[in-house]
């Protein structure tokens, strides 16, 4: 099925990605967003669906085909560190 997935940067960008229909979990569905955006798996990312926060991993992420998902993604603590340094 295909969903929207939105960034919440100050750039937003949208991409239309495909995912598997039925049972997929909230840490499939980050690691799909995380992939369209060509970030690291590794960055934290905070997900939103209707209003909702989805934060636990390991729950069923309830969407329905046509949804739009929101990200945020945040540097991982090495990389905010490194960049504060320099």
């Amino acid at each position: 099925m295909k969903i929207t997935v939105r960034t919440m940067q100050h750039n937003s960008e949208t991409k239309i990605i495909e995912v598997a229909d039925g049972l997929l979990t909230v840490g499939e569905l980050r690691r799909n967003c995380a992939d369209a955006f060509f970030v690291s798996s590794h960055t934290s990312s905070h997900i939103f669906l209707r209003g909702a926060a989805l934060n636990n991993d390991d729950e069923r992420a309830n969407i329905k085909p046509g949804d739009t998902v929101l990200v945020d993604f945040q540097p991982s603590s090495s990389i905010q560190n490194q960049t504060t340094k320099t």
